[in-house]
């Protein structure tokens, strides 16, 4: 099995000029599974073509989906464990087969459904998001567009927005006209660069 870091070090080993045979040799692969490696960008995971059989819990399997299910509408306190559910199995059913079967597919069911949540929390000052875009705004002397910056704290999702006639100042190329900076724990500072 090649890892990812090892992945790495057999592409960047190619990119320098190192041959394929030698790769082969110093990072002891294949010359086939070395150009497997240089033809995939990224590490393809592993994937089963098939569902694995389970001959003894097969047969079992619509039964616990059916019960897991009735417990989905039942408090939490009385829904089924997997010692309970093997147990119901064994007395109801006629089960033959072990406990670890049933605890092994419950844990997989359970995992699919899973809801997974990650919180997002920055301390004040940490972080800040910023998105330029562009706006059509009506002058005087017609509609214009208007590049504008935005900015939002992620702590307290205060937000900040500046819009500016044009990207560049006249006569001057590649120079932003403003340099927006956040000052930790107060306003957003903006200042002309200096020239």
């Amino acid at each position: 099995m090649v890892t990812v870091d090892e992945y790495a070090r057999i592409r960047l080993a190619h990119r320098d000029g190192m041959s394929i045979r030698a790769i082969a040799r110093t990072f002891h692969h294949s010359r086939h599974k070395v150009r497997q490696i240089l033809d995939n960008a990224e590490p393809r995971p592993y994937t089963r073509s098939q569902v694995a059989a389970a001959p003894v819990l097969g047969p079992f399997h619509g039964i616990i989906d059916e019960i897991l299910k009735t417990d989905e509408e039942a408090p939490p306190k009385q829904r089924h464990t997997a010692m309970q559910l093997y147990r119901r199995l064994c007395a109801e059913h006629a089960y033959g087969g072990g406990y670890d079967q049933v605890r092994r597919y419950l844990a997989r069911k359970r995992r699919r459904q899973r809801e997974t949540f990650i919180p997002l929390c920055h301390d004040p000052g940490q972080r800040l998001e910023a998105d330029f875009g562009f706006i059509y705004v009506d002058f005087p002397q017609g509609r214009q567009q208007v590049a504008v910056l935005n900015l939002v704290w992620s702590y307290s999702n205060c937000p900040f927005a500046i819009a500016l006639v044009s990207q560049r100042l006249p006569g001057r190329d590649h120079r932003p006209t403003l340099r927006a900076r956040p000052r930790p724990g107060g306003p957003i500072a903006a200042a002309p660069l200096p020239w």
